[in-house]
């Protein structure tokens, strides 16, 4: 018998979710069987069954499952500040020495990986998927592409880390090449000093991850848009603007390092022209981008927080909103503020210059209208607990 249409598959009284996240239904079947089996299982170890929620649904299990990789990420993130830190404290006062400079730069470079994506980026998705769906009363779907951007951002962790390998010798060196690989460092032909094809795999399986989790997001509120209750889309919560801010700027921002990634790989392997400075503004299209992308964490916690704490709405809704859309507008244009050092025209570095100052408005208008919400609230009507303090 024929399996059950792409309609059957969605949610009693859902829109369907469109074609490019349509059920495999075979596929689907065996691993929804799978992942029970192993629920089960991992579920008679009490340990297990509390911490990772396992007798939940499968949209809490998963954020779970994200929160704690995120926190096991920071830490390992800051073991590797305190090896970079330790040295430091060595050279200062004149110790032995305890990491070649390739370990200890590749510290501070692991350690931002890790608190950057494994940690912040992994917590952003986890809150604002949990917060969005809850927020607006849409059922979760599609588990299985949650769960595979889960997996390729947690598997781009392990590919980022190394080797690093100076030819035609290899070595033992986690990356030690920075935020930035070229110019021309790390790329095969372009310098004595080699990141691993793993470090580029890395960066794609980084992309594709959050990129897909942003396709996930969008469907699901596409498919919210569709029914009778996208309607009221004009009174959304004030937090729910900065989750579409990151969902605007999350392609704004991943796209180019897809691009500057897939370029040094042709130029490594495959023989293509390169233009380091080009190469170079690409990257930092995503290298400052990334910042703001993560920085709307807070901002969506302090929102929906603050609010729920004072029991009072946000002082100003409009407020709340236009500094939401100004930090989407004038994140995608600042990049070049991290390369000034580079013989880039002038006039991209003056203009860029201005708008860099022109970021503290969006700052200022979030500061003042979370002051304002809080501002006169009564002890008494403070929601006191865990969180507040």
């Amino acid at each position: 018998a024929p399996g059950p249409s792409a309609r059957t598959l969605d949610e009693p009284g859902q829109p369907p979710m469109g074609p490019a996240f349509e059920d495999a239904p075979i596929l689907t079947r065996f691993l929804d069987q799978t992942e029970e089996q192993i629920r089960r299982r991992l579920s008679k170890i009490k340990l297990f069954e509390r911490v990772f929620l396992l007798e939940r649904d499968w949209m809490t299990r998963i954020t779970m499952l994200m929160l704690i990789l995120g926190i096991f990420w920071g830490a390992v993130g800051g073991f590797d500040a305190f090896g970079f830190q330790t040295q430091v404290v060595a050279f200062s006062s004149a110790s032995a020495l305890h990491l070649s400079n390739q370990e200890i730069y590749s510290s501070l470079t692991l350690h931002g990986l890790r608190e950057f994506f494994g940690m912040t980026q992994q917590v952003e998705m986890a809150v604002f998927g949990l917060l969005a769906l809850n927020a607006l009363g849409i059922q979760p779907r599609h588990k299985w592409s949650l769960y595979l951007s889960v997996g390729l951002l947690n598997a781009s962790m392990l590919l980022l880390q190394g080797p690093v390998y100076l030819t035609p010798f290899n070595d033992n060196y986690f990356p030690a090449i920075g935020w930035y690989f070229l110019s021309p460092l790390g790329v095969l032909g372009q310098s004595a000093y080699v990141v691993s094809p793993l470090w580029f795999l890395g960066w794609l399986a980084l992309c594709a991850a959050v990129l897909l989790w942003a396709g996930w997001m969008v469907a699901h509120l596409l498919a919210w848009r569709r029914s009778p209750a996208g309607a009221t889309w004009r009174r959304f919560p004030v937090f729910m603007w900065f989750v579409l801010g990151g969902l605007v700027l999350i392609p704004i921002t991943y796209v180019p390092v897809v691009v500057s990634t897939i370029w040094d790989i042709g130029t490594a392997y495959a023989g293509w022209a390169i233009s380091p400075l080009a190469n170079q503004v690409i990257f930092w299209m995503f290298g400052h981008s990334i910042v703001y992308v993560l920085f709307l964490l807070p901002l969506v916690v302090l929102y929906f927080l603050i609010p729920v704490l004072a029991r009072r709405p946000v002082y100003s809704y409009r407020f709340a909103v236009v500094s939401g859309i100004l930090f989407v507008v004038l994140t995608p244009l600042l990049g070049i503020h991290h390369i000034y050092l580079t013989p880039l025209p002038a006039l991209s570095v003056w203009a860029t210059m201005a708008l860099s100052f022109a970021v503290v408005v969006p700052s200022a208008i979030t500061v003042f209208s979370l002051w304002m919400t809080l501002k006169g609230v009564p002890a008494r009507q403070w929601e006191w607990n865990a969180a507040s303090l």
